[in-house]
């Protein structure tokens, strides 16, 4: 909660947790604190933040090398962030999905209601990162692109929770990301960009 970390200590602390998830009984002990570990640990480290600003200005290829950059989790806190998250998606999805939505839908809904404010569009980043990890989750919650690829499974669908049916790729890219290729922060169309990137191999309708 805006306590000062090295980027190594960071990372490492997130990739324990990482770790940890696969783990019933770590995972157990884990659980209580989800909420404020997305809100304080995980989405801080993926939001466009201070020091994104200053290396965009400064140095955007380095920028970009860092964004693109999925190796190095060790010493990256971002990529460590991402790594928890895609672990919570494999190991615990059915727990985790509907929370990690409707955390992204607060801050997407926040930004279209004042899309000037600076904080709320580094938000939008964060929520927008967080929805390119989970594109291919969120392609198996579209019926259209579900049933398009031959994903849609009757028994997976009875084991989906009634609040995360009736997921829509296309109204998620119309009201929030085709938006933001034309939003004043080169930095939000630079996220653009990459939700379709992420979606346009798992999405076979787009």
């Amino acid at each position: 909660r805006g306590t000062w970390a090295p980027k190594r200590s960071l990372s490492l602390s997130l990739l324990c947790l990482a770790d940890a998830v696969s783990r019933d009984a770590a995972y157990e002990a884990l659980k209580p604190g989800l909420q404020q570990l997305l809100q304080f640990g995980i989405f801080p480290q993926v939001r466009f933040g201070e020091r994104d600003s200053l290396l965009w200005q400064e140095d955007p290829e380095e920028y970009l090398r860092e964004l693109l950059n999925d190796c190095d989790t060790d010493s990256n806190p971002r990529g460590a962030a991402v790594d928890l998250v895609n672990r919570l998606l494999i190991f615990r999805s059915k727990e985790v999905m509907v929370p990690l939505l409707h955390f992204c839908q607060q801050h997407l809904e926040a930004h279209a209601q004042n899309s000037a404010d600076p904080e709320l569009c580094a938000n939008k980043d964060g929520a927008l990162m967080l929805l390119g990890v989970m594109a291919e989750q969120l392609v198996e919650l579209d019926p259209a692109q579900a049933e398009q690829s031959g994903r849609a499974k009757k028994k997976k669908g009875k084991s989906k929770s009634k609040s995360a049916q009736g997921i829509s790729i296309e109204e998620l890219l119309a009201r929030h990301v085709r938006p933001a290729l034309t939003s004043p922060a080169a930095f939000l169309r630079l996220r653009a960009c990459w939700v379709y990137q992420q979606l346009a191999n798992k999405a076979p309708r787009l």
